[in-house]
């Protein structure tokens, strides 16, 4: 009986127990569905299969074997994201880690990406549309090695950087003497002395470090010094994971997590920090540098 059940099992996949029985009388004649199904149980007890949930419209279960991998036409599970991870130990760690590791990193960093934009033509295209539309000083978050804002400043904008690194910002103001740059805070961002709001604020690859429960502050922190109109940019890896990398251009020991999130909840995000005229573009990655994630674009406005 047994023998029979897994054999019909392993030739037809997940059947309820009539099927079984009708499909297994000529290896062996069990009484009904309830002998079959007994047998089932028998198996289950030790291993040899198992009983699957009852999918909408059927009237039995159905089993299906365990010696060895089986289409049960089950969704795969997937696994949920944790992008509170960053701030297990507490956001000031973080923040310290971030520090750390960009400042043991800024020289190597800034060879390696202050000349991106060269090969990055949606993001020049994108660049450029920045500058010819604000209508007031332009400030880069995040800005690193501060290549973007001097790219922002080149083709016209009123721009300068802020970074919470201050190795970073040194490098940023020996490669682009004549480009403002500051150390601070994303999350304390004030409005522009000669202007009473931005024109745009850009955080490009600067919310990455943030959980998930932080963005929304963040953002509201980044809208609420924009002046009317102004835009707000944001540039991000998209994907459902968080990244842990332990080693960057030759520094080792390191513990930074980068978080990715899908295109709709930074959107939402954007949209609920009060923004209109939302639009996003989401671009695959190059590989020819070396790019393995998505890459999202948001530009709004503040009303």
């Amino acid at each position: 009986d047994e023998r029979a059940l897994l054999t019909v099992l392993l030739l037809r996949g997940p059947q309820a127990p009539g099927e079984l029985r009708t499909r297994t009388e000529r290896l062996h004649p069990f009484d009904g569905r309830d002998d079959a199904e007994s047998c089932l149980v028998g198996m289950a007890e030790r291993g040899f299969v198992r009983r699957l949930d009852k999918r909408r419209g059927d009237r039995d279960h159905r089993w299906v074997h365990l010696l060895g991998a089986v289409d049960t036409g089950e969704p795969t599970p997937v696994a949920a994201v944790d992008r509170e991870s960053p701030i297990a130990d507490s956001p000031e760690a973080r923040d310290d880690r971030v520090r750390a590791t960009y400042g043991a990193v800024a020289e190597a960093y800034a060879e390696h990406l202050t000349a991106e934009l060269d090969d990055l033509p949606f993001e020049r295209w994108l660049l450029e549309r920045i500058a010819s539309e604000a209508t007031g000083p332009v400030v880069e978050v995040g800005s690193g090695p501060g290549h973007v804002t001097a790219y922002l400043h080149a083709v016209g904008a009123d721009a300068r950087g802020l970074d919470l690194t201050p190795e970073m910002v040194d490098v940023a103001r020996s490669r682009f003497p004549d480009v403002r740059y500051d150390v601070g805070d994303l999350r304390r961002l004030m409005r522009p002395e000669s202007a009473a709001g931005w024109g745009a604020v850009l955080a490009w690859y600067s919310l990455i470090h943030l959980a998930a429960s932080e963005l929304p502050v963040a953002l509201e922190s980044l809208v609420r010094p924009i002046a009317p109109g102004g835009l707000l940019v944001v540039a991000l890896q998209a994907g459902d994971d968080v990244a842990r990398l332990d080693e960057w251009f030759g520094v080792e020991g390191l513990a930074l997590d980068f978080v990715r999130h899908d295109p709709e909840s930074i959107v939402a995000l954007v949209e609920a920090a009060g923004l209109t005229d939302v639009e996003w573009y989401l671009r695959g990655p190059v590989t020819a540098r070396g790019e393995q994630t998505r890459r999202l674009y948001v530009l709004a406005r503040r009303p």
